[in-house]
């Protein structure tokens, strides 16, 4: 009996460190291709084509660990319209620093589908303060952005 005890006390305690391990600090639930071609966003240069977004999503948590989902992220014009040349990507959380700067935070690269799907989760070290987050998808190793947190 002691040790049931033991065991339940302990369980209620670590219930809400396990309840928050994930928490997120942001949530995006929609991310949109870049409408116009060379659309530069806090330092990040646009794509040369506009790119469409079936269904893109990014989490930040607690821990500075970015997840990003992405689908169908295509080029929206010209010639390879509907499909996606580029192999690779990577994710960029950007930040305003509280005296106004900008602060670029990126994740390795991860493979892309000639589809466009990918995820992407890497931990980044996150600053002190972070005004307006964003969350970009870029080519790898161009950098140019193909999507943005926003709608």
């Amino acid at each position: 009996m002691r040790v049931f005890r033991m065991l339940a006390v302990v369980t209620v305690l670590l219930s809400p460190v396990v309840a928050h391990a994930d928490e997120a600090l942001v949530e995006f639930e929609t991310l949109r291709g870049i409408p116009v071609a060379g659309v530069a966003i806090r330092n990040i240069a646009g794509g040369g084509l506009p790119w469409a977004i079936q269904r893109g999503e990014a989490k930040l948590e607690e821990d500075g660990t970015l997840k990003v989902e992405v689908e169908g992220l295509v080029l929206a014009a010209g010639p390879a319209a509907g499909t996606n040349p580029v192999a690779q990507f990577i994710a960029t959380l950007s930040c305003q620093n509280a005296d106004g700067t900008i602060n670029n935070m990126s994740t390795a690269p991860v493979p892309a589908s000639s589809a466009g799907d990918a995820r992407i989760r890497e931990r980044l070290t996150l600053p002190e303060v972070c005004l307006g987050p964003m969350v970009f998808v870029q080519g790898f190793p161009n950098l140019r952005w193909f999507a943005v947190s926003g709608f």
